[in-house]
């Protein structure tokens, strides 16, 4: 039996599910999966604005003292997921409920650091958990109280947006 619908009626249908698909950049967004002890508490991060699918997302996550933010070998953990042009979503373990804050940038050449131009500005995308501003006076990275966030028992969902 074939069923004939109105084309006002299939319209809503085909535009609510190739909406997803555009936005995306060609490929739906697969809801992040967490490796790792599922006793630990998750992060989902969800980077909507990737603009190619070069390169990796690479997010390091800090924990709760302000002094360990961005430092050298002062992380907790680390994790780098391909890059998906539109939006890329991933998951993070954390060691265990606390205070943490994020920061991500987009390895587009793939070098494994956060390349910069003569003045010291970054030349790739980079963000912060809360989506953190950069401070201005002095010009440099955000403080650890902005960036940060806590997390129990459940998952927390993070966005995180890139400044390119």
């Amino acid at each position: 039996m074939i069923v004939s619908l109105p084309v006002t009626r299939c319209l809503p249908l085909l535009l609510g599910l190739a909406l997803p698909l555009l936005q995306s950049g060609g490929a739906l967004a697969e809801p992040p999966v967490c490796q790792g002890a599922p006793d630990m508490p998750e992060a989902r991060i969800t980077v909507p604005n990737v603009r190619s699918a070069k390169g990796q997302i690479v997010a390091t996550v800090y924990g709760a003292l302000p002094e360990d933010f961005l430092q050298s070998g002062k992380r907790v953990a680390r994790e780098r997921v391909p890059a998906r042009k539109g939006v890329t979503t991933f998951c993070l373990r954390l060691p265990g409920p606390g205070t943490y804050a994020i920061a991500i940038y987009h390895d587009e050449n793939g070098d494994r650091r956060l390349n910069r131009n003569l003045f010291g500005l970054p030349t790739e995308g980079y963000g912060f958990s809360n989506d953190a501003e950069p401070s201005l006076v002095p010009p440099g990275p955000p403080r650890h109280e902005d960036a940060s966030f806590r997390i129990d028992g459940d998952p927390r969902t993070l966005h995180i947006t890139l400044r390119y």
